[in-house]
C-alpha cells in the first residue's frame, strides 16, 4: 500500500470510508493512525495486525476495531491472498477479536460499499452504519486463548484431516470442553469452522 493510500485513509470526510482490498502474499501497510477507529474485518486470510503494541491474528470472519488515533500496522501472513473490508467511522470500543459467525456483518459492509461506490444519498449510507453498529454487539468474542490457538492451527493446516481428539490434546483440555468453549467463542465448532476456511480459500 503506497503512502498516499494511507492518506486517503486519514480523510476527516463526514461520511464514513468503506471499502474491499484483495492482498497479496506478503503485503503490509507501514505503522499509520486514523482520526476516527477503523473496524476492519478479514473475509479470507490471514491478517496480522499490531495495534499500540498488542497483537491480533485474525483469519475468515474475524472482527476488530483500531481505536482512534492509535498507531498500527498490518500485514499479510496468509500463505494465499487476505481479503479484508475496512470502514472508517465512530464505533463504541469493542472487547479484542470478534467473529461473524453468522455473516450478517459482511454483507452489511458489502451493501455499504456498493452504495457509497454508486454515490447513494447520506441517508442511504447513514442507515447502512447504524445497522452495522447495531450487528456488531451479536458477534462473538474470540478472546479465549485455547480457541484463538486451534483456530490458528487450522487455518495453518486447511488440508489436513482433524479429528476433535487431536485438537484437544494439543489444546492440553478435553473434547467436550474444547467443543462448549469453542462453539462459546465462536458460535460454531472446530470442524464446521474448518470446513468454513476450506471454502473461504477455494473462493
Amino acid at each position: 500500500m503506497a503512502p498516499a493510500d494511507i492518506a486517503m485513509y486519514d480523510s476527516d470526510m463526514d461520511l464514513p470510508l468503506v471499502g474491499m482490498l484483495d492482498l497479496p502474499v506478503g503485503w503490509h501497510v507501514a505503522a499509520h493512525r486514523h482520526p476516527r477507529p477503523e473496524l476492519i474485518l478479514v473475509t479470507r486470510g490471514q491478517l496480522t495486525a499490531d495495534i499500540g503494541g498488542l497483537r491480533i491474528a485474525a483469519g475468515a470472519g474475524d472482527v476488530f476495531i483500531h481505536p482512534a488515533g492509535i498507531t498500527h500496522h498490518e500485514r499479510n501472513d496468509g500463505r494465499g491472498p487476505l481479503g479484508l473490508f475496512y470502514l472508517l467511522a465512530e464505533f463504541d470500543p469493542l472487547p479484542g477479536v470478534l467473529h461473524d459467525a453468522s455473516g450478517r456483518l459482511r454483507l452489511l459492509l458489502r451493501w455499504l460499499a456498493e452504495d457509497q461506490g454508486a454515490g447513494a444519498p447520506v441517508a442511504v449510507l447513514a442507515g447502512w452504519l447504524a445497522a452495522i453498529r447495531a450487528q456488531l454487539p451479536g458477534c462473538r468474542d474470540v478472546g479465549d486463548a485455547v480457541v484463538a490457538g486451534v483456530r490458528a492451527r487450522l487455518r495453518r493446516e486447511l488440508r489436513r484431516t482433524h479429528a476433535l481428539e487431536e485438537l484437544a490434546g494439543a489444546a492440553g483440555i478435553g473434547p467436550r470442553q474444547l467443543l462448549r468453549r469453542y462453539r462459546a467463542a465462536t458460535g460454531t465448532t472446530p470442524l464446521a469452522d474448518l470446513r468454513r476456511m476450506r471454502c473461504d480459500a477455494a473462493a
